[in-house]
């Protein structure tokens, strides 16, 4: 139900990263929390439900007669009715059917939820000479990406990715999702943390990858150093406001290295089995070159892909003479390529 705290990041989903609350509520659940506005974690551990919300956050000023001023709001309470369960059965490994949707459907809305989706509305629209959006066409424009993105998610490869218990949990931006990728491979996914011991990574489907399997249906365990690396990069989000962890993190989240002089195990990002990144490139080819471009074949998204790669180098991410194995992680403060995500769930989405 709508009220006047609205949250971007679902309070039920936070508090699955924290230490449970004795009512049992996961938006009473205790969180350590890191701001980047001081860049310290706070003293104490402040429930989840005190976090990442706006007052009226999604409320139309001047809705249409007969609309319903928290329209944009409700259109988030068909996941967040079930979120916990689904959490619990993704961690569990026993997605039933319909998950998958349900998974769609939270990913499509984690790319338009934060206040930053404005930002990334007034970028396109100078990118297109027009003025930035305001008020209620902020608003239009998250519907209308939303709705955009919802048939091109199945499209992409989905897989699960687990931290086994004697490795680090993940932490989570107020954001809900970074971009992750490998150094020099155009190729680039999404990554959702949904717990403290499980995420979902989406990426563009491609020739160059081993045979396709469904969605979500593949669950891999993650190294250490995987989870160290992905952990210190989403510390360099530049839109984002808080990182969360464990109460039992704390120190961990205080003290987060620098990602760049993080490595990678030389064996790959996963547990039990070799690998060529996070996506299981073949050797010797860069997925999603320019050569795969090629009308009608589904890949709509892949000039946008490309275009983060040039932009991120443009403004520093590659090319300052670390070794590339360390290449999996979000964009370092790329502002242009860290914005992309809205936009590929709608290009040229002007209201």
């Amino acid at each position: 139900m709508s009220g006047r705290n609205q949250h971007y990041l679902p309070a039920s989903l936070i508090g699955g990263f924290g230490k449970p609350a004795a009512s049992g509520k996961l938006r009473e659940a205790r969180v350590a929390v890191r701001r980047t506005v001081t860049g310290a974690v706070d003293s104490g551990f402040p429930k989840a439900e005190t976090l990442a919300f706006r007052p009226g956050m999604y409320r139309l000023a001047s809705p249409p007669a007969g609309i319903d001023p928290d329209l944009v709001d409700k259109l988030w309470n068909p996941v967040e009715i079930g979120l916990r369960d689904l959490v619990s059965r993704l961690a569990a490994r026993r997605l039933q059917p319909g998950d998958d949707q349900l998974l769609f459907a939270y990913a499509a809305a984690a790319g338009v939820r934060h206040p930053s989706f404005e930002d990334v509305a007034a970028d396109h629209q100078a990118r297109q000479g027009l003025p930035a959006l305001q008020g209620d066409n902020v608003h239009y424009a998250r519907v209308l990406a939303l709705r955009n993105q919802l048939p091109v998610l199945p499209a992409w490869r989905w897989r699960v990715l687990h931290n086994p218990a004697d490795a680090p949990r993940f932490m989570i931006t107020d954001r809900g999702w970074m971009y992750v990728g490998q150094e020099d491979w155009p190729t680039h996914g999404l990554l959702l943390p949904m717990g403290p011991r499980v995420a979902i990574l989406g990426y563009l489907d491609d020739p160059g990858l081993p045979p396709r399997r469904p969605a979500f249906e593949e669950h891999l365990d993650l190294c250490q150093s995987t989870i160290d690396y992905l952990n210190a990069a989403a510390w360099d989000d530049p839109y984002i406001e808080l990182l969360i962890a464990h109460p039992d993190d704390r120190n961990r989240l205080a003290a987060l290295p620098d990602h760049r002089n993080l490595r990678i195990n030389a064996l790959g990002p996963y547990r039990n089995r070799k690998s060529v990144g996070l996506f299981d490139q073949k050797p010797g080819r860069a997925v999603g070159t320019a050569e795969d471009l090629k009308p009608g074949t589904g890949q709509d998204l892949q000039p946008v892909i490309v275009r983060i790669t040039a932009d991120a180098r443009a403004s520093g991410a590659a090319g300052d003479g670390v070794p590339a194995v360390r290449g999996y992680g979000c964009w370092r403060r790329s502002a242009v390529g860290m914005a992309r995500w809205a936009e590929t769930a709608a290009p040229g989405y002007r209201t």
